[in-house]
């Protein structure tokens, strides 16, 4: 995973913050589009992130129930991924971040 490698190669950096930026078509449909454009942004604590990737069993999901922000920076498309993920069943252990998200869905 990216966090455990940027500990590992870059001690000093002390961002209180990491920033993922997902980039995707603009809809989860759109087979079409040529070039992916950001449309969401995953902030989480540096220090709860770094400290809990190390762990073996750790897996997307957790990540997800660790954010601390989202930014959804294509008007609606970033909601539409969310929606899209949160029904489908893999999204089950990522409960925390679906209602945090999806207000309760």
């Amino acid at each position: 995973m990216v966090a455990k490698r940027m500990n590992e190669f870059f001690p000093e950096v002390t961002n209180p913050f990491v920033r993922y930026v997902v980039q995707a078509p603009l809809t989860p449909l759109d087979t079409g589009w040529s070039e992916p454009v950001p449309v969401l942004a995953f902030e989480f604590d540096r220090a709860e992130l770094l400290g809990s990737v190390s762990a073996p069993e750790y897996t997307f999901q957790d990540l997800l129930n660790q954010v601390a922000a989202v930014r959804y920076l294509q008007d609606d498309s970033g909601r539409r991924y969310v929606s899209a993920f949160c029904r489908d069943p893999v999204s089950k252990s990522a409960t925390h971040f679906c209602q945090h998200e999806n207000g309760g869905d």
